[in-house]
């Protein structure tokens, strides 16, 4: 029983999260530059996946919040150029759509560590 409650630990969900959207971002960045040949798009995608992979890997491995919250910090980063990529160009693909996916990511991540500061709190006490 306290194997399956671990495995199910925010942090390990908050990782996988993470990692999943990691690999969307990276996919966005590969279909830039196949469909239209854009390198910023897969130089940024790659690092931003980077950045994101390293978190997830870190909050799984850790079980740190600390990692959680700096992936929320680059979602943040990420929903701001989607969101004003999408209010410039008007289109909803692939900015709008990003930025849709990117604040359901968010809002996720948000959850799994508020999940993770209450396990904090009730260990705690």
């Amino acid at each position: 029983m306290a194997k399956a409650a671990a495995s199910a630990s925010p942090h390990r969900l908050g990782g996988a999260i993470i990692i999943v959207f990691a690999l969307i971002v990276l996919a966005g960045g590969v279909t830039g530059y196949v469909s239209e040949g854009s390198i910023p798009s897969i130089a940024m995608s790659s690092v931003f996946a980077t950045l994101l992979t390293a978190s997830g890997v870190m909050a799984m491995a850790t079980a740190r919040t600390g990692w959680l919250q700096f992936a929320m910090a680059v979602k943040l980063l990420l929903t701001i150029f989607f969101t004003v990529r999408f209010a410039r160009s008007r289109v909803f693909l692939p900015s709008g759509l990003m930025g849709v996916v990117t604040v359901v990511a968010f809002g996720l991540l948000v959850y799994q560590v508020e999940k993770a500061r209450q396990m904090d709190k009730r260990a705690v006490a």
